[in-house]
C-alpha cells in the first residue's frame, strides 16, 4: 500500500486523501482520475485485541 502511495505521489496523481490509517480499522487513501471521479484503495488494519 504505502509503496503504491509514493509512486502515485512522485507521479503527480492528484489525490482526495492521503494515506493514512482510519479510526474504523483502514488504511486508505483516494485519488481522482483524469475524468474527476474518485478511486479509493485501502486494506484492513490488523489489530491484535
Amino acid at each position: 500500500m504505502d509503496s503504491l502511495y509514493q509512486r502515485l505521489l512522485t507521479a503527480g496523481v492528484d489525490f482526495y486523501t492521503p494515506l493514512a490509517d482510519r479510526d474504523f480499522g483502514m488504511r486508505d487513501f483516494s485519488v481522482q482520475d483524469p475524468d474527476g471521479n474518485q478511486i479509493g484503495m485501502g486494506a484492513t488494519l490488523n489489530h491484535q485485541p
